[in-house]
């Protein structure tokens, strides 16, 4: 958790005292937007042939593939955002389906949509928020499902309502702190 964030801090602080120009940004949510593809492994994604893969390595891809999401906290943290089972948790649809999540993901693909992955720890997003030297990002655009494409600026503001962040902080990091470090 935030001990985590902490030593990135003082890494990043450690650099600047030796006079190097770091910077670093954070989109504040706690989960990631992107295709099905993260949770394959190499042999299984473009540029190589997932038939091939599903074919002559299934029971692999398939341990494969429920080591991957456990280690990215699980099925329930994997909200799908694309496709028929859009809005649904990938715990939800298999369950719902009646088999283990590694099989409807292998079914799906690679190439079968994309979803919100619920993989970062609030306090760290929250040590980041609030340290002077970083700048809040999007990592997105306003296409994406995910909100950060469109609402990154008003989730700051929860840190302003909360009293945690004053609003001309808010605004020093998402206008001249980038201005200066661009």
């Amino acid at each position: 958790g935030k001990p985590r964030a902490q030593k990135v801090l003082d890494q990043l602080e450690r650099a600047r005292n030796r006079g190097v120009a770091v910077t670093a940004d954070v989109y504040p949510y706690v989960a990631s937007y992107t295709t099905l593809a993260i949770l394959f492994p190499t042999y299984a994604r473009p540029p190589n042939n997932y038939r091939a893969a599903l074919t002559q390595k299934k029971q692999q891809l398939l341990e494969d593939l429920r080591k991957r999401v456990l280690a990215r906290n699980g099925p329930a943290a994997t909200r799908f955002g694309t496709g028929k089972l859009a809005g649904r948790t990938l715990e939800d649809a298999a369950r719902e389906q009646g088999r283990p999540f590694e099989d409807l993901l292998a079914e799906l693909g690679p190439n079968g949509g994309s979803a919100s992955y619920g993989v970062m720890d609030d306090s760290v997003v929250s040590a980041f928020v609030l340290d002077p030297h970083v700048m809040f990002g999007t990592d997105g655009s306003a296409s994406s499902p995910h909100p950060r494409g469109a609402g990154t600026f008003a989730q700051v503001m929860r840190y302003v309502s909360s009293g945690d962040l004053p609003l001309e902080t808010l605004i020093r990091k998402a206008s001249a702190l980038p201005a200066e470090t661009l």
